[in-house]
């Protein structure tokens, strides 16, 4: 499972991480790295442990080659958004890094969580957007 690490202005996934820990399910998070534009996902096994305040501010994992995943291989992706529309549509923060990394989800159920306050009757789409297959009001 892939999901992302909530900012303040994002619906919280830490009790989704932990649960999914204890349970002993691979959890994978995405590292923003200095040059803003590439996500790469790493395994955590501990939430507290594993992370690191990072690009704008965000907790991330430490970079460790043994811990590399690859999109292709997740079955769900959790994935942040500012808005979401009934169309499964996603406004991201501008920098389209989750719609590139959404490009080799082809397979993987993609799931967007919202504030209820998110979920609009339509957000900016382009070619370049991809879609989540359905959103949950968190």
């Amino acid at each position: 499972m892939f999901t992302y690490v909530a900012l303040p202005d994002e619906v919280d996934t830490r009790e989704l991480i932990t649960k999914a820990l204890a349970l002993k399910k691979s959890v994978y998070v995405p590292h923003l790295g200095k040059s803003r534009d590439r996500i790469t996902i790493y395994r955590i096994s501990n939430l507290a442990r594993d992370l690191r305040r990072g690009t704008f501010g965000i907790r991330q994992p430490k970079p460790s080659p043994g811990a590399k995943g690859r999109v292709s291989e997740m079955d769900l992706m959790i994935i942040p958004g500012l808005g979401f529309d009934h169309g499964k549509g996603r406004l991201g923060r501008g920098l389209g890094c989750f719609d590139r990394l959404l490009k080799d989800a082809k397979d993987v159920k993609k799931v967007g969580l919202a504030f209820r306050e998110q979920i609009v009757k339509r957000v900016p789409m382009t070619r370049r957007d991809v879609r989540v297959d359905r959103v949950i009001r968190g």
